[in-house]
């Protein structure tokens, strides 16, 4: 169960030109924010409080296959934005940065977003990645990236499991089918 926290988080509508003490990072959509996110925001905040850090939440506005596909079928969100946004204030992050998704954002390849975002922007000292997390032009970006990049940049990097409900894994897609 997440624990409720009553701080006041931070939100920045890009990435934010302060810097952020000692940053312990995830990124993604975020949809629904399911116990499988869940779980990953409470070992962030958690490593976060621990090493006197910062818990940095990154996710995108629109999602991103709203971008990538514009004549599909519409995404039908779990949440809107500023459903998200509530819920987040509750979990103890305390940087909330939601960049805009666009047809640039789109091609950028996933080192560069490491690159600029984590390492320039950010300065990460660790990286949390779900399971399954894939980000970056054509999803390229994934753990085994990661982990070649952290040595590069020097960040730590941790990859949280799937969080299971009766032998299935949770994800955002699986919920927006069952809806």
């Amino acid at each position: 169960m997440l624990t409720s926290y009553l701080c006041e988080v931070k939100i920045h509508c890009q990435i934010p030109d302060e810097q952020i003490p000692h940053p312990i990072i995830s990124m993604g959509t975020f949809d629904g924010v399911h116990k499988g996110h869940q779980q990953l925001i409470q070992q962030m905040v958690r490593d976060a409080r621990e090493k006197n850090g910062c818990a940095v939440l990154i996710t995108f506005d629109p999602h991103p296959k709203q971008v990538l596909y514009p004549d599909a079928e519409p995404l039908k969100m779990i949440q809107t934005l500023e459903e998200k946004i509530e819920f987040l204030k509750t979990t103890g992050i305390d940087h909330l940065v939601i960049l805009p998704f666009t047809q640039e954002t789109s091609r950028w390849s996933a080192e560069d977003f490491v690159r600029n975002v984590f390492v320039k922007a950010l300065n990460a000292d660790k990286i949390y990645l779900g399971y399954d997390h894939r980000f970056g032009k054509n999803r390229a970006g994934d753990y085994a990236l990661m982990q070649e990049l952290s040595s590069i940049y020097h960040f730590e990097l941790n990859q949280v499991p799937a969080f299971f409900h009766q032998d299935t894994p949770i994800s955002s897609t699986k919920i927006r089918a069952a809806l």
